[in-house]
């Protein structure tokens, strides 16, 4: 009986920390507005502008960006790494992902098989690598959120992604 009533007490204590846990910042912060234009000590000038020109053949489209984008896509690449290896730290599941999924392209749709082989080539980074973190994305994340305001103050959310049952879109004031 003595046992149940510690199960009971421990249940309790963790529902108690969830609960107040979902009134802590930041998840309590309203929407903020008036952000556009940006400015502040954090700001480092206006985000840069790309065109990702889909008449070029797919392992060229991506180029431009990666060149400029490689050291921080390698930054992220490498976190996922040092998140696989910390479960394993063999280095087993590693060396398997950049020996093993490039044989999965051409199960891949579209173009996508070129796509991830050009983001390979010019960030330097295993092919299998980039394959890996396009997976851990699309499991993990499921879509793709926009959040933009007008100069109006009007907020546009757009959320979206390969499932077409999650797109969604809503404006609020």
């Amino acid at each position: 009986m003595l046992g149940r009533s510690r199960l009971a007490l421990v249940l309790l204590a963790a529902a108690v920390s969830c609960a107040v846990a979902q009134h802590a910042p930041p998840w309590t912060e309203d929407c903020r507005k008036s952000t556009y234009p940006p400015s502040g000590p954090t700001y480092r000038g206006p985000a840069p502008w790309y065109t990702i020109n889909l008449d070029l053949p797919p392992y060229k489209r991506w180029h431009e960006l990666m060149v400029d984008k490689a050291p921080m896509l390698k930054v992220i690449v490498n976190s996922l790494k040092n998140m696989i290896n910390t479960f394993v730290p063999s280095g087993k599941v590693m060396q398997i992902v950049d020996e093993k999924l490039p044989g999965l392209l051409g199960n891949f749709p579209g173009p996508f098989e070129e796509e991830m082989k050009g983001i390979a080539a010019v960030t330097d980074i295993p092919l299998g690598e980039i394959i890996s973190y396009n997976i851990f994305y699309e499991f993990f994340t499921l879509c793709t959120s926009i959040v933009a305001e007008d100069k109006k103050g009007n907020c546009a959310l757009r959320e979206g992604g390969q499932y077409e049952a999650l797109h969604k879109e809503e404006s609020y004031k």
